[in-house]
Order: C-alpha cells, then structure tokens, then sequence
C-alpha cells in the first residue's frame, strides 16, 4: 500500500526513530571488536516482535471491522476471523511438514509484503513502483545472504534441516545482480520525473540506502529487529495514527487499543504457550528462532491477504445500494 497521503508528526518521527537506530545500531556493531552473541541479537528480535510487530498485526481485528463495513455485511467479521486463525493453523501444520518449502514462500511472500507495505515512489510510476518494491522487499532477505552467509546458514539451519539451508543461503545470495539492477532502474526513473522527484523521494533514498548498510553491516537478527520494529511495523502504526485505515473515519486511540490490546495480549499468551510445549525437545536457538518465526510466518499470511483484500475492495460511493 503506497501512501500518498502529506506526512504528520507521527510519519517523520517514525522516519527520524529508524535512521537514528540504524545509524546507532550500525556504529555499535563496526567499532565493536567482538562478535555481538546470538542471545543479545535474538532478544533483541524478539523485543522488537513482541513490542512493534504484533501490536501491529493486532490491529487486523479493526480491518477486518473494515472489511465487513465495506461490504455491508456484519457476518463478514465472524468469517474473516475464523479464515485467520484457520489460515495460520495452517501455516503452522504445512511448515511442520515441509519446512523448506515454506520458509522459501514465506521469504517470497516477506518480499511482496514488506515492500509494497514500505513503498513511497507513487504507484502510478508504474516501473519506478516495481523497483521500489521489489528492492526493498528484497534488500532484507538477500543482504544477510550475502555479507554474513554463514551466519544466515545457521539461522536457516535452525528452521529447516542444514543441507537445505546451505542452498537456500547460495541461492538468495547469487541474486546480488538483482539489487544492482532495481536500484540503477529506481535512479534512473527518479531522474526521469525531473529534479523535483528526486528533491521529493530524497527521504526515500535515505532511507533505502540506510536499509542496505544496517542488513550490510549488522548481525542478521539484530538488522531484522531494528527493520521490522522501528520501519516496517512503526510505518504502519504511524500512518494508523495519522488517519485510520483508507475508507474509514479516523479511529480514536480508545478505539484502536480496544481493537489491538486483546490480538496482542492472546499472541503473547499463545507465544508463551509454544514455548512451554516445545522447551523439551529443542536446543535454546532452535525454540527461540522457531517460534518467533514460524509464528511470524503463521500471522503475515493471513494479514497481507487481508491487507490485499482491503486494497481491491473500495468503500461503497454514497447512495450505492448495489
């Protein structure tokens, strides 16, 4: 979802809160001499997740409230929220018993997901769009690939079985030319629209350029916590503040903590449950990584094909009665 809309107090802090933690976060780890342990990077994922990341997919209840209004019918709410639970179960079940394939999906659908969400370059650029998306959907996913392979290896390892993970770590990472290739298009479709584009989306450049030196530069999970919570999840939450969801009227901070605060507080409970199931059987890093992640993976399905469903179906014009 591209946002068009003039930027408020709570966009340009969001802006100003990722390119002041990633430039934090990126000086800490290349002056510090010691490699950053796995336990610090994880909780710091983890935090990230649990403080940003479902707080925002929290707020799916609201959109699905949306949804229903839209299409004026009440029972579109109970649906939904049964199409949600039943579509991550699902997740769940299919990473279970084909693990490799559905880390492949999930980082694809990460791709599509994470970049049309974060998306500024209007859409009617059409090409210029297309690159927009697809290089920042996949700067996250390939950068770590690339600059710390073996670390991205074991993270992988820790999810689906090592030989798979070893190839899946060369497969993303031998698409490196594709980086070169979206970021030389979006150049060149920037300076095509003039110097007043360029002036305009400068923000934008900034912050793709931070993007590729935080998922360069810094420890896989602690890049992930930083994109995730403070741009990803922060963006969204910002331009929820801002104005509500399209086609609705501005929701009340009562209203959307009415919405979001029982989503997150049974997520966290759930969490907290997976882990207890699980503790015997797997090592530290196995459970942490697994039910983070998979559990990211069982609630970004059903969200972004919320997301999408929200973005094709428009409010009713007034007087519509068809």
């Amino acid at each position: 979802m591209v946002d068009t809309a003039p930027r408020s107090r709570a966009d340009s802090l969001q802006v100003v809160s990722f390119l002041g933690m990633s430039a934090i976060v990126i000086l800490f780890c290349v002056l510090r001499d010691a490699p950053i342990p796995f336990a610090a990077g994880m909780a710091l994922a983890a935090v990230s997740v649990a403080l940003l990341g479902i707080p925002h997919g929290a707020l799916d209840l609201m959109h699905l409230k949306t949804l229903a209004w839209r299409l004026q019918r009440a029972s579109v709410l109970w649906v939904g929220l049964a199409v949600y639970v039943l579509l991550a179960l699902a997740v769940i079940a299919a990473w279970v018993a084909f693990p490799a394939t559905m880390l492949t999906v999930f980082l694809i659908a990460t791709v599509l997901h994470w970049g049309s969400e974060d998306a500024r370059v209007p859409q009617a650029w059409g090409l210029g769009y297309v690159c927009e998306v697809l290089l920042r959907g996949t700067m996250p996913i390939l950068l770590p690939s690339l600059f710390h392979t073996a670390e991205t290896t074991w993270l992988f390892s820790q999810l689906i079985p090592s030989d798979a993970a070893s190839l899946l770590t060369q497969l993303i990472a031998s698409a490196w030319p594709l980086l070169i290739a979206l970021a030389i298009l979006l150049l060149g479709s920037l300076a095509a629209h003039g110097a007043s584009a360029v002036r305009e989306h400068f923000s934008t450049l900034l912050e793709l350029a931070t993007v590729a030196a935080l998922f360069a530069l810094t420890p896989p999970l602690i890049a992930f916590a930083v994109y995730f919570g403070f741009l990803h999840s922060a963006r969204f939450l910002a331009r929820y503040a801002r104005d509500g969801h399209s086609g609705q009227r501005r929701a009340t901070s009562r209203m959307e903590v009415k919405d979001a605060l029982p989503m997150t507080l049974l997520t966290w409970v759930l969490a907290i449950g997976a882990v207890m199931l699980l503790w015997p059987e797997r090592t530290s890093a196995q459970l942490s990584l697994q039910v983070v992640f998979i559990g990211l993976a069982a609630l970004t399905f059903p969200h972004a094909l919320l997301m999408m469903s929200l973005r094709f179906i428009k409010p009713r014009e007034p007087g519509d009665v068809s």
